[in-house]
């Protein structure tokens, strides 16, 4: 049985290997989850950036990437729930992948079951910690578990990517970020991966949404010749 969340679970299924990943993918279908699949390093860090999974089980030794590098790079994309499956049994190496940020190791030949399994474990896990998760500032209310954003008694309908970015500068009031530094914390890229001008497309469909006036952006607001800050102080609720 999934786990009960707000929505359909979706996986991110990061496998190199085609049998083994037809095999797990085959088996969590049968269960409800939603599935994406990634081939190599880039691939993953592409599909994690569209901030639409719940989790992703990563495979180690993925083509394009340093197994912690990639660790690393997919928890400043969300944060995102890892999972590590791996033929990797060195307890070590396991220590490594644990500190860096997964939250998860599972050797292989672990069945599918067993899998599934870890994955309701860690995504429990997350259900808790997010009860704590709630951001608030005046008339604004941003619960992290839900995806739930409110203007005072309106009810918000935001983009998993446009949460992320209000989320994160929310979370660091009055801090001012560069667009780079942004793609870096929130789409786990670069500007040599991806267009700048993402980052500010997406600032202006936040401020349509939160803002009284956008015209006049009171939260989201830009410095001039730097980047962009979220003003205010926020209040961590329960």
């Amino acid at each position: 049985m999934a786990v009960d969340l707000p929505r359909k679970t979706a996986v991110l299924l990061a496998e190199d290997d085609n049998e083994s990943r037809a095999l797990i993918k085959q088996h969590l279908q049968q269960l409800g989850y939603r599935i994406g699949e990634a081939v190599d390093g880039p691939g993953t860090i592409h599909e994690a950036s569209l901030g639409d999974y719940d989790i992703v089980v990563l495979d180690l030794g993925l083509p394009g990437a340093e197994d912690e590098e990639l660790v690393t790079r997919l928890q400043r994309a969300m944060p995102i729930p890892i999972i590590i499956y791996t033929g990797n049994t060195d307890e070590s190496y396991r220590i490594t992948m644990l500190n860096a940020g997964a939250d998860g190791y599972l050797t292989k030949p672990a069945s599918p079951a067993d899998l599934e399994a870890n994955i309701r474990a860690v995504l429990r896990r997350g259900q808790h910690a997010g009860k704590t998760m709630r951001l608030e500032m005046g008339e604004i209310r941003i619960d992290r578990y839900s995806h739930r954003v409110e203007v005072g008694e309106q009810s918000l309908e935001l983009t998993p990517k446009e949460f992320d970015l209000l989320y994160f500068m929310a979370s660091h009031p009055d801090r001012v970020f560069t667009r780079d530094e942004l793609l870096q914390h929130v789409w786990g890229s670069s500007a040599e991966w991806q267009d700048p001008a993402t980052v500010t497309e997406h600032i202006r469909r936040v401020r349509s949404k939160i803002e009284p006036d956008d015209r006049k952006p009171y939260y989201v607001q830009t410095v001039r010749g730097v980047g962009y800050r979220f003003n205010g102080k926020i209040v961590q609720g329960a």
